[in-house]
């Protein structure tokens, strides 16, 4: 929706360095950069999200200043619900359909912990670090995990402890640039020429 008028030799990095990369890393994004001077983070959020998972990241600098990046993530091909020591974690990424793995743990840190050491992420130049990982919330009731703290008073909301998602897209808007960088962030799967012609295909749509 935001690259109207995608020109495949615009991608970054090009197919064939894809595909050398893809030989020793899980996750290789695939970006595209453009003009972003009519838009803002709120608006393409409300262009990308659509209803579904989304999230939309501001922070602001001292003395009340927005700050440089913002960047809004759409379309998770990971999830991690955790809710009284169990750690669901469910993979979207497989044309397959949706597969769900559950670890039951005294501690999920160590669950988030290992997910996230266990993926190998293809050197990127020039990108501002926000742009894939786990993003989401951690309710109050995930520091009983670490610590013994008195029992809640009155009834808990029904909501997982804690809930994240890893996005196949991600946009990083560069508010000094007035530019926005569309960046996939899919795992490679199956044979890298189709993967990157998936990544192609999202950040075309």
């Amino acid at each position: 929706m935001l690259a109207t008028m995608l020109n495949p030799a615009d991608l970054r990095p090009a197919r064939d360095q894809y595909i050398e990369q893809a030989r020793l890393a899980d996750l290789v994004p695939v970006s595209l950069e453009i003009l972003a001077d009519l838009e803002t983070p709120i608006s393409v959020y409300k262009k990308l999200a659509a209803g579904g998972p989304a999230y939309l990241l501001e922070s602001v600098e001292g003395g009340g200043r927005v700050a440089r990046y913002s960047f809004i993530g759409v379309n998770p091909y990971l999830t991690v619900t955790i809710r009284d020591g169990r750690v669901e974690i469910t993979d979207l990424s497989s044309p397959a359909g949706p597969a769900s793995e559950v670890v039951e743990t005294r501690n999920p840190f160590t669950v988030l912990r290992w997910l996230l050491s266990s993926r190998r992420l293809a050197p990127v130049a020039g990108f501002p670090g926000a742009f894939g990982g786990l993003v989401g919330y951690f309710g109050y009731d995930m520091v009983r995990y670490l610590e013994e703290i008195p029992a809640s008073r009155g009834e808990r909301p029904d909501l997982p402890d804690a809930l994240l998602m890893a996005p196949a897209v991600t946009v990083v808007f560069d508010h000094l640039r007035r530019r926005a960088r569309i960046v996939c962030n899919l795992p490679v799967k199956g044979e890298p020429g189709r993967c990157y012609d998936r990544a192609a295909l999202l950040i075309a749509e």
